[in-house]
This record gives C-alpha cells, sequence and structure tokens, in this order.
C-alpha cells in the first residue's frame, strides 16, 4: 500500500513538473507573440523574436526592447536629455518613447505639430552613432 501510494505521488509530481514547462492551447490555431492568428510566414510564441529582428521587420518595436549595449544606451539618453532640454517641446513631445537597437532610433508616441516630430528627428540625426531613424510620432487629430 506504501509502495503504490510513493509510485502515485512521484506520477503526480512529476505530471506536474511537465505540465508547468509546457504550454497548453484550447485551440489548433498557432498565434503570434501579439495573440493575432498566424499565417505561414509568421512566427508563433514558441520561436522568441530578437528586438533586432523587429526593427528589421517594422513590427511594433517597444521600450522594452532597448539594446543595452554602451553605445545604444549613450544614443538615447543623450537624445532625451536633448528633447528635455528644449522649452520649445510640449510636455507630450518630451514623454515620446525612445528606443534604440543597433544604432537604430525608433520614435514613438504623440507630439502636437509637425515641427515638434521634425525637432526630434533632427535632434536624433546629430546624435553620433545613429545609423538610422524610425519616426513614428504621430500628431492625434
Amino acid at each position: 500500500m506504501l509502495r503504490s501510494l510513493c509510485a502515485i505521488m512521484a506520477v503526480l509530481a512529476i505530471a506536474a513538473c511537465t505540465h508547468e514547462s509546457t504550454t497548453l492551447r484550447t485551440d489548433s490555431t498557432p498565434r503570434t507573440e501579439y495573440g493575432d492568428q498566424a499565417n505561414s510566414t509568421q512566427r508563433t510564441t514558441n520561436v522568441p523574436v530578437t528586438a533586432d529582428e523587429k526593427v528589421r521587420s517594422g513590427n511594433g518595436i517597444t521600450a522594452s526592447d532597448q539594446s543595452e549595449s554602451e553605445a545604444d544606451r549613450r544614443i538615447t539618453q543623450q537624445l532625451r536629455q536633448a528633447v528635455v532640454a528644449d522649452q520649445a517641446l510640449s510636455m507630450k513631445a518630451k514623454n515620446c518613447t525612445i528606443i534604440t537597437v543597433g544604432g537604430v532610433v525608433t520614435l514613438r508616441g504623440n507630439v502636437d505639430t509637425v515641427n515638434e516630430r521634425m525637432s526630434i528627428g533632427n535632434k536624433a540625426s546629430r546624435i553620433s552613432g545613429v545609423r538610422r531613424i524610425d519616426n513614428q510620432l504621430e500628431i492625434p487629430q
């Protein structure tokens, strides 16, 4: 009796460990990391997407994708300081998201005018080490 109880406990422990390391789906449709249905050319959730791949593919890069390299952090820091120091920019513009991955600066968020959008883009272009600027700043209607 004790031996069978130990065997059952061991099986349950193994099943619990296996359950934690797998993801169960309620449907058979693969999904992308953003929750939408995947087609044959999209990546499914079990394959991680790097920030550099997001930059190259044009997918939505977020602040959590900020590179930890010294050069990229320096670019982001210098641009943030320049944006905050500019008294002509609105608070919306000063709160824009700045993400740098491999020298590519992505600007996201809302600004009040076209001039603010261009001003932030121009500030980014003057920073050494910037390879390209993806200006996604928007002017809400």
